[in-house]
């Protein structure tokens, strides 16, 4: 019997698979517990047409992503001002939320500060970050931290 999986299920496939199973592991197992629908031909065009959706907007994602990695890429460095005490300390650090609000200000998108991977900051100097658009594009920027 064919079944369509609703969730990514061990041992047997991922979301959307279009599996073949015993009839009895599919109607009192998989279908009752939600993890999968009988795969008539009507149910198969309706699973395909979301499929199609989802791989679109996963490529639209990855060419926004690609143009703004070509947005950092070509602004390169920038420039960050902070208080400083003695031998070039900083009063508190550059966190990711400051790094994220200034780069944001720089290509007038909002950009997650989970996205980016910064060392710890606490002296001036030039450090380089990395910014994760996409699972495979990543961005990278050297960020100038000064004293005011």
């Amino acid at each position: 019997m064919q079944i369509i999986l609703l969730t990514n299920v061990p041992k047997l496939g991922k979301f959307g698979d279009l599996v073949d199973v015993s009839k009895g592991y599919a109607r009192n197992f998989l279908i009752p517990k939600g993890f999968a629908l009988f795969a008539t031909p009507n149910i198969i065009k309706q699973h395909n047409k979301k499929l199609l959706i989802e791989q679109q907007k996963k490529i639209e994602f990855k060419n926004l992503a690609l143009q703004q990695k070509e947005t950092l890429e070509t602004i390169g460095r920038f420039t960050i001002y902070k208080k400083v005490g003695e031998q070039g300390i900083l009063f508190g650090k550059v966190n990711k939320k400051e790094i994220a609000d200034k780069i944001s200000s720089f290509i007038n998108q909002p950009i997650d500060s989970s996205l980016i991977s910064v060392p710890e900051i606490k002296t001036t100097g030039i450090y380089e970050i990395i910014i994760k658009l996409d699972s495979n594009v990543k961005a990278i920027m050297k960020i100038q931290v000064v004293p005011e």
